[in-house]
């Protein structure tokens, strides 16, 4: 079935109603600022940086079937120290695990309320 174009001038502009709605959220105007206050912070941003990086490395060895390394997960877990107790990262990791919820939330939604295009064909 194909969208008419009335249809897909109605859907895209609920699509930029979803975007606007989301970044008026509490959850964005809060991740927003967390990572204001990171980005102004040498030491939280270097804390961020080591952080991301051996997190995608830990995640690149998972999702390839293998086992991080020792070293990766021993900085991993200094990094995780690290972060603990500097109150602006650890403000912005909350952040964005509550952003990060919310996102699922609403794709789940969309998805519930498609059911038939998450269907195999038969």
């Amino acid at each position: 079935m194909e969208l008419r174009p009335d249809d897909l001038e109605e859907v895209l502009s609920r699509a930029q109603e979803l975007a606007e709605a989301i970044e008026a959220s509490d959850r964005h105007v809060a991740l927003r600022a967390a990572r204001r206050a990171v980005e102004n912070d040498p030491m939280s941003m270097e804390t961020f940086h080591r952080f991301d990086a051996i997190g995608r490395r830990v995640s690149e060895a998972a999702m390839a079937g293998e086992e991080p390394d020792h070293q990766d997960r021993a900085e991993l877990d200094e990094i995780a120290m690290d972060a603990r107790s500097d109150p602006a990262l650890w403000e912005l990791l909350r952040c964005q695990a509550d952003y990060v919820e919310m996102i699922l939330v609403v794709d789940q939604t969309l998805f519930r309320s498609a059911p038939r295009m998450g269907r195999r064909l038969s």
